[in-house]
């Protein structure tokens, strides 16, 4: 899957519908996406962003692509991973469990926010750990 973002240099809906079919193809739901909420244009914009290395989202950029991808932080935490694994982590709820020692449920695994949180500590421990290496 990442291979497949990696080949394309500028993004189209196709592009996304089909990253978005793939994400969810290794995932126990159903993909349904909404156009009514979410403008696929938009979609493919902030992918696009965050592959061209513009990738510090904001809440609202990681709202339309939750509501574009099921409703879902977790969807829509897989296709930025696969867009561009180097800067988004994967997320869901195993994943809050450990990281966050509390029991996860839709409000907190499907919160914009959390992610960002989450994202923000991984990219503190590897600069932690890059400092440590110079040391």
């Amino acid at each position: 899957m990442i291979k497949y973002f990696e080949k394309i240099q500028e993004l189209t809906i196709g592009d996304v519908v089909v990253g978005a079919h793939m994400v969810y193809g290794r995932m126990p739901t159903i993909l349904h996406v909404d156009k009514k909420k979410t403008d696929p244009q938009e979609v493919v914009r902030i992918l696009q962003a965050v592959k061209d290395g513009n990738a510090d989202l904001s809440t609202d950029d990681l709202t339309t692509l939750k509501q574009y991808m099921n409703n879902s932080m977790v969807g829509a935490s897989k296709i930025l991973h696969f867009v561009a694994p180097q800067q988004y982590p994967i997320w869901d709820s195993k994943i809050f469990r450990f990281t966050y020692r509390k029991k996860p449920n839709p409000n907190r695994v499907n919160n914009a926010v959390t992610y960002l949180k989450y994202r923000e500590k991984l990219r503190a421990l590897e600069r932690a750990m890059f400092l440590n290496q110079e040391a």
